[in-house]
């Protein structure tokens, strides 16, 4: 049976730890989401979902423990954001 790739679903994974990210997006592929964007911390996350030329993912996986924002800052900023008015993604 051909292995059906599900790029539909758009996937951010935020964490401090790039060996964390891989293990999430190869978990994620596995499971046949491909389409995943990746940030380091709450801050650079802010920063793609600003970014209008980048499609807004479904789902948020993020860290809660994180330098520089971590992910109780990054809910909080994105959930209060005037500008990036947001559409109830979940954020687990």
């Amino acid at each position: 049976m051909a292995e059906h790739k599900n790029s539909i679903i758009r996937v951010m994974v935020i964490d401090d730890y790039a060996t964390m990210r891989d293990i999430v997006r190869y978990q994620l592929n596995e499971m046949g989401l491909d389409d995943v964007v990746e940030a380091a911390n709450g801050r650079d996350a802010l920063a793609i979902l600003n970014d209008e030329a980048i499609r807004r993912p479904h789902i948020i996986l993020c860290d809660l423990h994180m330098d520089q924002m971590d992910g109780l800052q990054f809910r909080n900023a994105f959930r209060n954001s005037k500008t990036l008015k947001p559409t109830g993604i979940p954020i687990i």
